[in-house]
């Protein structure tokens, strides 16, 4: 069985923004908390928390997150 390295272990998460109604963030380890309004998905370095109106999770697979709605603003914490 092939390992994983460390490198890969520990990626920093990758985030982009689709205009204001979608952001896609990766290396993400799993969703912390999730509203209408604000949903925060945790990382090996912190939380990446987006906010919004009518926010929903499209997809959420293979560390990969894409969540859309209106989105006001994506902080790192």
């Amino acid at each position: 069985m092939k390992e994983k390295s460390n490198s890969l272990l520990n990626a920093p998460p990758i985030i982009t923004i689709y205009n204001n109604e979608s952001v896609r963030i990766e290396n993400i380890k799993g969703i912390q908390g999730f509203t209408t309004d604000g949903i925060s998905v945790k990382t090996d370095s912190g939380i990446v928390f987006a906010a919004g109106e009518s926010l929903t999770v499209q997809s959420y697979e293979d560390g990969i997150v894409t969540i859309c709605g209106r989105i006001c603003s994506v902080s790192y914490l």
